[in-house]
C-alpha cells in the first residue's frame, strides 16, 4: 500500500496484464448503492480482459469499507484510490489520475450510485469499437430510476430508430448518460483549461471525445441511472445545476471556435426555459419572467421544445397561482413540472 499525501493507493501488484477496457467509477457516500454497482462490474462476460478504477473521494458513510472488502476478494481486477480529504470541495477533479494510471484501449463509465443489469453489455460495446474504427464512442438505452415515486421510464436514443450520432449532435443534448458510456482512451492527453473544473464534467468529456470520432448508440435497457436526493447532481439546486451546465455549454461552444453556435443555442434554450419555471415556483416571478423573455428573443432555437412546454413555462411566469392550482389538480397541462 502507497500512500502519497491525501492520497491512498490500494496494492496493485495482483492486478492482470494488459486489460482492454478499464472501467471508472467515481463514488461519494454510496454506501446504499456501491455493492449493486460493483456487482454490474464483476458479473460482465467478455472475451478480453478488463479492470475496474474506483476512485472515493473520502467517503463518510462506510463506502470506502465495502470498496476495500470487494479489493481484498477481487485484487487482479480492481484498483482502488481512497482519499482521506475531499477533493471536489477544493475544486479538484480526479480526472488526471484517471489518466495517469488506465491502462485499457477502452475506458467504460459508471459512478458509484448507478449500476449495469446486462452481463454482455461491455462486449457488445467493445464489439462494435473494435469493427468501427471511425467511431470514437459507443453508448446505450439506460432505465432512470427515481426515488420520490415517479415511475421508473426507460430512456433511449436521442432520435428513434437512429443509432449513429455525430458532434454536432452532442453539441444539441447531452444524449449519453454517463453509466452507458464506452469511449477510446487516449484521444487526447488532457482537458484543455477552458474544459477543466466545471459544474458538469460528462458532458465536456464526450465533445473531445467526439471530435475524434462518431458516436454509436445500442437501442438496449443495460443499465440503470439513479436520481435520488441523496445524490450530489441531483440534491442540488435545479437553478444553480442549470446555470452550471450552461456556463459549461458557453465554454464548450467557445473551445470548439462557435463553429456550433446554433446547436448549443438549441441548448441553451431548453435550460433557459427549466430556470424560468424554477424561479416561478421560487416565489421570483421577475426571474421567471427574465428567462422566459430570453426565450422569446430567441424563438428560432425552440425546435427541441414543444409547445406544451412552452404553454407551461408562459403560465408559471406569468400566472403562478394558476399554474400551481392547475398542477395540483393534475392537470394534463403540468403533470411533467415538479
Amino acid at each position: 500500500m502507497l500512500q502519497n499525501s491525501a492520497i491512498l493507493i490500494e496494492d496493485w501488484s495482483a492486478l492482470a496484464p494488459n486489460p482492454i477496457v478499464t472501467v471508472r467509477c467515481y463514488t461519494f457516500n454510496h454506501a446504499d448503492f456501491i455493492s449493486e454497482t460493483i456487482e454490474g462490474f464483476l458479473m460482465q462476460e467478455t472475451s478480453f480482459p478488463f479492470e475496474i478504477f474506483i476512485h472515493d473521494d473520502a467517503s463518510t458513510d462506510g463506502t470506502a469499507e465495502i470498496i476495500r472488502r470487494y479489493q481484498s476478494e477481487n485484487p487482479q481486477l480492481l484498483r482502488v484510490i481512497l482519499q482521506s480529504e475531499n477533493q471536489w470541495s477544493q475544486g479538484k477533479r480526479p480526472s488526471h489520475l484517471f489518466h495517469k494510471f488506465a491502462r485499457g484501449k477502452y475506458v467504460a463509465t459508471c459512478e458509484g450510485d448507478d449500476y449495469w443489469t446486462d452481463p454482455h453489455k461491455l462486449q457488445k460495446q467493445v464489439d462494435i469499437l473494435e469493427s468501427h474504427p471511425d467511431f470514437s464512442i459507443c453508448c446505450h438505452g439506460v432505465t432512470y430510476q427515481f426515488d420520490d415515486g415517479t415511475p421508473n421510464h426507460y430512456q433511449g436514443p436521442p432520435i428513434p430508430k437512429k443509432y449513429k450520432y455525430d458532434l454536432r449532435d452532442l453539441c444539441k443534448s447531452n444524449f449519453i448518460v454517463n453509466c452507458s458510456n464506452v469511449f477510446r482512451n487516449n484521444l487526447f492527453s488532457e482537458k484543455p483549461a477552458l474544459l477543466q473544473n466545471l459544474a458538469m464534467g460528462d458532458w465536456p468529456l464526450h465533445i473531445l471525445n467526439a471530435e475524434h470520432g462518431k458516436i454509436w448508440y445500442i437501442d438496449e435497457n443495460m443499465a440503470v441511472y439513479r436520481l435520488h436526493l441523496s445524490g450530489y447532481w441531483t440534491s442540488m439546486d435545479p437553478i444553480i445545476r442549470n446555470l452550471g451546465i450552461m456556463d459549461a455549454i458557453h465554454k464548450m461552444n467557445s473551445y470548439l471556435d462557435h463553429k456550433y453556435e446554433y446547436e448549443f443555442t438549441l441548448a441553451l434554450f431548453t435550460y433557459w426555459l427549466d430556470i424560468s419555471v424554477h424561479y416561478a415556483k421560487q416565489g421570483n416571478p421577475k426571474k421567471a419572467r427574465e428567462y422566459f423573455l430570453k426565450c422569446l428573443n430567441h424563438l428560432g432555437y425552440k425546435d427541441q421544445t414543444s409547445i406544451i412546454d412552452l404553454l407551461r413555462a408562459y403560465m408559471w411566469a406569468y400566472f403562478p397561482t394558476v399554474a400551481n392550482y392547475l398542477r395540483k389538480q393534475k392537470n394534463l397541462l403540468f403533470e411533467k413540472s415538479k
